[in-house]
């Protein structure tokens, strides 16, 4: 699930929403909190791409209040000034007490929260889902940084199966809650990309109060721009630099088959894919396969180091504008790697295909050239 709290540092910056009446009064009593911490009360700002403070409070006595209000029920997350860790909840307008200790934020007792009880619920129907994901990489970090190519491949497919029903099991959730406010949060965040085929029939199910939170709200704007770059839509276009400076466009990199790889140095799960890409691109460009790939890079020398280290022979192009990048958001591009798959009119086929999907589609593909 995609993190709030790791980017505390960021908060200090924003402006808190203004209070009213019968909105939220979160009460923390926290053993081991100082005095004079600052607590936030932060929530992602999915459009703008960063986070907001909603509240924040000084703490006295392991004790600190936080009030706002909210027009629908929000997907929080509480930080305090000096820890890494903090705890995440779903906050509603109501008076929510929490409880725990400063050594282990992330397990707070929260009451009072209806959605947050649900929200618990949920986590704890997914939670077989998640130990196993979590124990596979766990494997594939033990095995370093040069790992058996077989039996990193063999955990990948194994990661992307249990990742596959456990979303199948949320959208089965979402069709049958139509009424929660946990729903949008879970569908957001354990997903990539949003097919308008499979996404906006449960959108459409919600309630008129669930369509009003922020991340229902979000995932329909994600649906109305996913239209754009859906599976049948021309790609649309791409330019940008070269690692040797030069200008190079989406269209000029094009073969009878071309994939868009959005990747970045810095990306674990990037580095340990492309060993896999570069067997189906050493396999077919002979016979008119293309690779394009976008980087999210940031640093410039960092970008060049990992084409060279990784053997990474086809185009590239990078704005090095990190997560900002126009290229990312053109492509509703939220997690890497992320990948499109063309055929030769410039049509996307495919998306998110990885090791033998990704080969078995290019074959298919080449074949029909």
């Amino acid at each position: 699930m995609k993190n709030l709290l790791w980017m505390a540092a960021a908060m200090l910056a924003v402006t808190a929403c203004n209070k009213g009446g019968n909105g939220f009064k979160i009460e923390g009593d926290i053993k081991g909190l100082n005095d004079n911490k600052n607590v936030y009360l932060i929530a992602t700002n999915f459009e703008a791409q960063k986070y907001d403070t909603l509240s924040k409070a000084v703490s006295k006595g392991g004790k600190f209040t936080l009030e706002g209000k909210l027009e629908a029920p929000d997907f929080c997350a509480i930080v305090i000034e000096g820890e890494r860790s903090g705890s995440e909840l779903m906050v509603e307008n109501a008076k929510i007490d929490i409880k725990g200790s400063v050594d282990s934020l992330h397990k707070l007792t929260v009451t009072g929260s209806k959605s947050n009880d649900e929200f618990k619920k949920a986590e704890e129907m997914l939670k077989k889902s998640t130990d196993k994901m979590q124990a596979i990489q766990q494997k594939a970090m033990m095995m370093g940084q040069q790992p058996d190519e077989h039996q990193m491949q063999a955990l990948q497919i194994e990661y992307m199966a249990i990742q596959s029903q456990m979303q199948k099991d949320i959208q089965s959730y979402a069709v049958n809650n139509p009424g929660s406010f946990v729903a949008p949060v879970l569908l957001v965040n354990t997903n990539q990309t949003f097919d308008p085929a499979v996404f906006l029939p449960i959108y459409n199910k919600f309630t008129e109060e669930v369509k009003k939170t922020p991340t229902a709200k979000y995932l329909k704007s994600k649906l109305d721009r996913e239209t754009k770059t859906a599976v049948g839509q021309k790609a649309p276009e791409l330019k940008a630099k070269t690692p040797e400076g030069k200008e190079l466009s989406l269209t000029e990199a094009r073969g009878k088959v071309t994939l868009i790889d959005f990747w970045a140095s810095w990306c674990g799960p990037c580095r340990a894919e492309n060993p896999n890409v570069v067997k189906v691109y050493e396999k077919y460009h002979a016979q008119g396969f293309n690779i394009l790939g976008v980087s999210l890079d940031k640093e410039e020398g960092a970008w060049k180091k990992a084409i060279a280290d990784d053997k990474l022979t086809w185009s590239h192009i990078s704005d090095l504008k990190f997560w900002q990048s126009p290229l990312a958001k053109e492509y509703n591009v939220e997690a890497i790697p992320y990948s499109v798959l063309l055929d030769k009119n410039g049509v996307i086929v495919a998306k998110n295909l990885r090791g033998e999907e990704l080969e078995k589609k290019v074959a298919e593909l080449m074949a029909q050239n």
